[in-house]
Formats: structure tokens, C-alpha cells, sequence
């Protein structure tokens, strides 16, 4: 857990508790230049030389979320996921992750975005998107996805091995 959210009596016994989970995202390229203009509050001056490798990011950070998720279905607790709104869009979309209500839901994602302050210039994140979901649907989501055409396969395949020839 990346970190703990504990309600605790005068006695230190612990009643409540609630495990929060911070996801980056995984890139290839260069993302400094991108990531020092956040930082500084700056513009970039042209667009930056990376993207995101989202499967990776999915395949890594849900086995986590199935693990920790089955953890807290037991426990009958919360974990809370919180991320950038445009990875937990693609997360839940390749995953096809159902949403559940949240006073059903054992695992809660929280998206933020980045909104420029008009005063300092600055850039600060802001909650965008709350989602509840719960482990089972985690994990039924990638069972029960749509399989890809195998002959959308096959023809990626053959244009792959005749384009180095």
C-alpha cells in the first residue's frame, strides 16, 4: 500500500482504515521536457517526444488491483486508486471494468487533472473523475473482454514480417 488513511481510538487500536494506491504511467521516449514544463508551470514550446505505454501500465497496475482488491473484498474495506483521469479512462477501458455504486463498490478510482491557476500560472491538480468499481468486477472484466479477430491478427502478422523484406 502506498499509503493508509486510519481511524484510531485514544488507545491506538485501529477501527477503520482505508489503503490508497497512487498509479504513474510508464513512457517511452523523453518525458523530461514535458515534465519540467509542469513543474515550472511553463508551456511547452513543441510537443513533447514520448508516449505512454498503457498496456504496460494496465497489465502491471491491475495484477496489483486484483491482488490488493482481493485482499480488501475479504477484509470487507476499500482500497482507493488514484490517478491521472486520461490513465484511468484507459485503464478501465482496456480492462473493461464495469463501475459499481460506490457504497457497493470495494475498490474507488479518483482521476485528477492538471488546471492552470489564471492567477500564478501554476498548475495544480484538480479531482475529475470518481468511479467506483469492485474486485470481481476487476477481474471479470479482463475474463469476459471481447477477444481480438484473429484474422485482424494474422494480417498485422503478414504485414509485419513482408515489411522487412
Amino acid at each position: 500500500m502506498d499509503m493508509v488513511l486510519a481511524e484510531m481510538d485514544e488507545w491506538g487500536e485501529i477501527h477503520k482504515f482505508v489503503s490508497v494506491e497512487l498509479q504513474a504511467v510508464d513512457i517511452t521516449g523523453s518525458y523530461f521536457p514535458a515534465y519540467n514544463a509542469l513543474t515550472n508551470s511553463e508551456m511547452l514550446e513543441r510537443a513533447p517526444t514520448y508516449s505512454f505505454n498503457w498496456k504496460n501500465v494496465y497489465k502491471r497496475y491491475v495484477t496489483q488491483l486484483i491482488d490488493k482488491g482481493f485482499q480488501h473484498s475479504m477484509w470487507k474495506t476499500i482500497i482507493v486508486s488514484v490517478m491521472q483521469d486520461t490513465v484511468l479512462e484507459r485503464i478501465l477501458q482496456i480492462g473493461n471494468i464495469a463501475s459499481s455504486p460506490i457504497n457497493e463498490s470495494n475498490v474507488v478510482f479518483l482521476g485528477y487533472k492538471f488546471v492552470e491557476d489564471e492567477f500564478n500560472g501554476r498548475f495544480t491538480p484538480e479531482l475529475s473523475i470518481i468511479k467506483g468499481t469492485t474486485h470481481a468486477n476487476i477481474v471479470s472484466g479482463t475474463l469476459y473482454k471481447n477477444s481480438i479477430d484473429i484474422n485482424d491478427v494474422k494480417r498485422r502478422l503478414k504485414d509485419k514480417l513482408t515489411s522487412r523484406h
